[in-house]
C-alpha cells in the first residue's frame, strides 16, 4: 500500500496549480496530484510536515479524470456511526479563544466546535465544501460519519 498525504491547495488557480476548483493536493509517496474531489476509504491520521499540517492514510488510489476525483481505498478499522463531523485546520490557533498553538484541528459536530492537538479518523471520509463557496480556504473540510471519542489527557479526537 502507498502512503497518501492530503492537503488543501491554497495556491489553486495560480499558474501550474490547477483551476480554482482543484482544491485538494494529494501526495502519493512523493508525487503530487491536484483534484477537485477526494473520497477516502481508509483510516486518516494527522501529521505535521515542517510548518504544514495535513492528514495521511495508506491505500491505493483510483483516479476519475472525467470528474477530477481521487478515491483512496485502504483499511477502515471500524464501521460507520451516526454523527457527521467536519474537520478543518485551525489557522487561528494560539489566538484568544482558539486554543494553544498546538491545537491544530477544528472538529465540528451538530453546530459545536472542538479543538484538538491530534486526530485519528477510522471511518471513510470525503472532501466537502461548506456553503458551496470555493473562494475561501475555510470552506474546505474533510467530512465523515461516525462516533467521536476524546482523550482529554492528550487532546486527541478519535472518530470511529
Amino acid at each position: 500500500m502507498n502512503k497518501y498525504l492530503v492537503r488543501i491547495n491554497k495556491s489553486r488557480g495560480q499558474e501550474g496549480r490547477g483551476t480554482t476548483d482543484h482544491v485538494w493536493r494529494i501526495f502519493e509517496n512523493d508525487k503530487e496530484y491536484l483534484f477537485k474531489n477526494v473520497v477516502i476509504n481508509s483510516t486518516l491520521i494527522d501529521q505535521q510536515t515542517g510548518a504544514d499540517y495535513s492528514v495521511y492514510c495508506h491505500g491505493t488510489m483510483n483516479i476519475d479524470k472525467d470528474t477530477s476525483t481521487c478515491t483512496i481505498n485502504g483499511e477502515v478499522t471500524k464501521p460507520v456511526g451516526e454523527h457527521k463531523y467536519q474537520i478543518r485546520f485551525n489557522k487561528d490557533r494560539g489566538q484568544e479563544g482558539r486554543g494553544s498553538i498546538d491545537h491544530v484541528w477544528r472538529v465540528f459536530e451538530d453546530g459545536n466546535e472542538f479543538l484538538f492537538k491530534h486526530l485519528k479518523v477510522n471511518v471513510p471520509s470525503y472532501g466537502e465544501i461548506s456553503d458551496n463557496d470555493t473562494r475561501y480556504n475555510d470552506n474546505f473540510n474533510v467530512a465523515c460519519l461516525g462516533k467521536m471519542t476524546i482523550d482529554k489527557q492528550t487532546s486527541t479526537a478519535v472518530i470511529n
